[in-house]
């Protein structure tokens, strides 16, 4: 026993000696290191960053330029300033590292996308604004676009809560009656939103706003641009990454509710007025903030594993996600699924091969787009918890004790007015919509004659949306006499889905020359684009007969036909969609000595949901810049690093999507039926249908004239970035229902009235002092 325990403390003795031993080595290993950190020209910078690699440690430059931080001889540390380009130096055996950071133009050198292809940003004439992926990966949104909200400017997102919902976008304000939101270029796919992605999957986000940057994409480019480019593997590396992240979200500027007082202080106010006696609901004692009953702090999570690899002739990324997504009403949750995967094969010099899929499935929240709306409405008197009830069961014959929600008081408040926590307690779990989506394309690019690049892309869009909704039985109790009733008398199932596809396929010819002086890239194409929604629904509820079974609360039974029943009332309806575009298109990027700068871009769309007439239209850009700092009369100066001015002239289209009021319309130059119309033959009454509006023969898209001017700059020695932009915009052609039922006639559908958009857009990037961003937006409606 002795020699165990003596064996015990040589071991414990021996441990302590190595531990003592390697900490000491680490010590002597630890040193201060000291520097000064100065420019290119030797002058010292003050306020650089010092910070050492893969760690919180760090420091900042004084004004003479130098600095002092603690570091093992193991550590990199990493020298990073505005407008300069950053370093890395390991410190190995070194106290003393003096460095000289060079002036970046990266910004200037920037490679960014544009419509079909890319381009150095100081090669264009427009306004297109980079965001990095890295800017929306770690935001509490499943929706990627929504973690856009005041980072650009001449961009507005108004988000609705919604876990995964759409927000509503618009760049450079509001540009028709119909459609108004963006056109998303993903990986080069023309869509209309991104619910597939998820934000670690994105590199980085371009968004276009001008006409030179717009035009290309004709029809559907009035509105503005949104082009992301998921991420692909590095050349000569193999990175496997975790990226788990947890948040919370929570209503903030909420309305302010009126209190029980208030209430009852407007409400006699109210009748004293209509001079009718108040009613008496001094009973109801409560005081309920409606807003703050129905919200909560929701949590979010998104966690992504990803595996890139790259050799001289392969490029392949996988990435797997997950996210979770409680929204601020109660009982929100959205889950949802991605898988995406890329591969790009070098076969040889001339050829290249590649494919992209992103698949995600989505478990989207139960529709609680009414809740705040409802909640406004309740009195703060009604309380929003249950009371206990023995009741009849509605699905049997026996008595049951239940917890029943309040109705709203009978007499007070009606007419539409709901407790929204009596529907949403009783139903949130009683739906299920489920969405498998998948969205790719393969490619391959040619090289030949040394100038030429050609790309042959094919893509493909397809979702399916599977829904059901549950309608039970259950009861509320009126808050006045508390007496329980059945508030939800009839079961029902709503049964629905939902089948998407796109096809695209672009034919892209690229040249790019340089002879002397002059730079010129040219773009030409053929692309067509095919969009297909089909829909099946059915409704499903008991018969109107004696005996009757209700549907049972079981998920089993939620389908249009399960036999719960021998006789059920069932509607069945379906639904279809189709449309096509056909277009050719050409850019030209040119410049001159690398000072003179010409965009030109020129488009031919022809869509199928025209009359043939009208079929074809055409839309166009033209942009001019002149960089200053080329010249030689600015060559003494020492204020401007860079200074560009920029100007850019264009018509664009916009494939609006006008609803009459009743529907969308899908073929705005082919009216859709209506019935109820009778038609007499002699003596005989006959139903009859007839066009739902009349339709201009000479109908078309609407288009916009727009034009803009601003400069670029950089300035005292790069740490002042500078872009500042007016533009103008007037929508002509709106697609516009003219009402004539107090006439006796039908509504036309025609092209009439103008919105003009213009405003300025600044933004600053540089020391605090500078950092930031100045949006104005103003609009009219001209005429209509």
């Amino acid at each position: 026993m002795n020699q165990r325990k003596h064996k015990c403390f040589l071991g414990i003795k021996l441990m302590l000696a190595v531990l003592c031993i390697s900490a000491f080595q680490q010590l002597k290993a630890q040193n201060i290191v000291t520097g000064e950190v100065t420019d290119s020209s030797g002058k010292p910078l003050q306020g650089v960053s010092v910070q050492v690699k893969n760690s919180t440690k760090g420091t900042t430059t004084n004004a003479q330029g130098t600095y002092s931080i603690n570091a093992l001889s193991t550590d990199v540390l990493v020298f990073s300033y505005v407008g300069f380009t950053p370093q890395e130096l390991p410190v190995g055996t070194r106290s003393t590292i003096d460095i000289s950071l060079s002036s970046s133009s990266a910004q200037l050198a920037e490679v960014v996308v544009i419509g079909y292809g890319t381009a150095q940003k100081r090669d264009l004439t427009g306004s297109i604004t980079t965001v990095s992926g890295k800017e929306v990966q770690d935001k509490p949104n499943s929706n990627p676009v929504s973690s856009l909200q005041g980072k650009v400017t001449g961009l507005s997102v108004v988000t609705n809560g919604t876990p995964g919902a759409q927000p509503d976008i618009r760049i450079r304000g509001t540009s028709s009656l119909g459609q108004v939101h963006p056109l998303y270029v993903v990986d080069g796919i023309l869509n209309d939103n991104i619910d597939f992605l998820n934000p670690n999957d994105i590199d980085r986000i371009e968004i276009l706003k001008d006409p030179s940057s717009l035009a290309i994409f004709g029809v559907r480019g009035a509105t503005g641009a949104i082009v992301i480019t998921t991420k692909k593997a590095k050349a000569g590396q193999t990175i496997i990454t975790f990226a788990p992240s947890y948040g919370f979200k929570k209503l903030v500027d909420k309305i302010d509710m009126v209190d029980a007082a208030g209430f009852d202080l407007l409400f006699k106010e109210e009748n004293d007025n209509n001079q009718v006696p108040t009613p008496d609901y001094s009973t109801l004692n409560a005081n309920t903030d409606w807003i703050d009953a129905v919200t909560r702090t929701g949590q979010f999570s998104n966690n992504s594993l990803s595996v890139a690899a790259s050799t001289e002739k392969n490029r392949f990324n996988l990435s797997l996600g997950y996210i979770y997504d409680e929204g601020i009403i109660l009982r929100e949750k959205l889950q949802r699924a991605t898988i995406a995967i890329n591969d790009e094969f070098k076969v040889a010099k001339w050829l290249k091969l590649g494919f992209v899929l992103n698949t995600a499935r989505t478990n989207n929240p139960y529709d609680a787009t009414q809740i705040l709306d409802e909640a406004r409405k309740v009195m703060p008197q009604i309380s929003p918890g249950t009371k206990p009830f023995l009741v009849l069961n509605p699905y049997g014959t026996d008595s049951i004790m239940q917890n029943v929600y309040s109705k709203l008081a009978v007499g007070l408040q009606s007419g539409g007015v709901v407790n929204p926590i009596l529907e949403l307690e009783n139903t949130w779990d009683k739906q299920v919509n489920i969405e498998l989506r998948n969205v790719g394309n393969v490619y391959a690019e040619f090289n030949f004659l040394r100038k030429f690049t050609f790309r042959s892309t094919f893509y493909a869009d397809m979702s399916t949306i599977d829904s059901r909704k549950y309608t039970p039985l259950y009861y509320g109790y009126d808050p006045l006499t508390d007496i329980p009733e059945l508030y939800s008398q009839t079961t029902q199932v709503v049964e629905n889905n939902q089948t998407y596809k796109k096809f695209q396929q672009d034919q892209i010819l690229t040249y790019i020359n340089k002879f002397g002086d002059h730079s010129l890239t040219a773009t030409g194409g053929f692309t067509t684009y095919y969009f297909g929604n089909f829909n099946r629904g059915g409704t499903a509820k008991p018969a109107n007969t004696p005996g009757a079974l209700p549907i049972p609360d079981d998920s089993r039974f939620w389908y249009i036909n399960t036999g719960f029943q021998s006789d059920p009332i069932t509607l069945a309806t379906s639904s279809q969609y189709e449309n096509t575009t056909v277009s050719v298109l050409a850019r030209v990027l040119y410049n001159f000595q690398n000072k003179y700068y010409l965009n030109a871009s020129w488009r031919n769309d022809a869509s199928s949901r025209m009359l043939k007439q009208n079929r074809n239209q055409q839309f166009w850009s033209v942009g001019g810049a002149w960089e200053l700092t080329k010249e030689n009369f600015m060559a003494g100066q020492k204020i401007f690093d860079f200074l560009k001015v920029k100007g850019s002239v264009g018509v664009l289209g916009n494939q609006s999507a006008v609803d009459d009021g009743n529907n969308t319309l899908s073929y705005p130059a082919y009216p859709y039926l209506t019935t109820g119309t009778a038609a007499i033959f002699g003596t005989n009454i006959y139903n009859a249908a007839q066009d739902a509006y009349l339709a201009n023969p000479d109908l078309k898209w609407e288009t916009i004239d727009a034009w803009e001017a601003g400069v670029e700059l950089n300035a005292f020695g790069n740490r002042l970035h500078f872009e500042g932009t007016y533009f103008n915009r007037t929508t002509n052609n709106l697609m516009t229902f003219v009402r004539r039922d107090e006439v006796g006639l039908r509504p036309e559908l025609i092209n009439g009235g103008s919105i003009r958009n213009w405003g300025k857009n600044f933004w600053q990037h540089g020391p605090k002092a500078f950092q930031k961003t100045f949006p104005s937006v103003f609009q009219e409606i001209l005429h209509s």
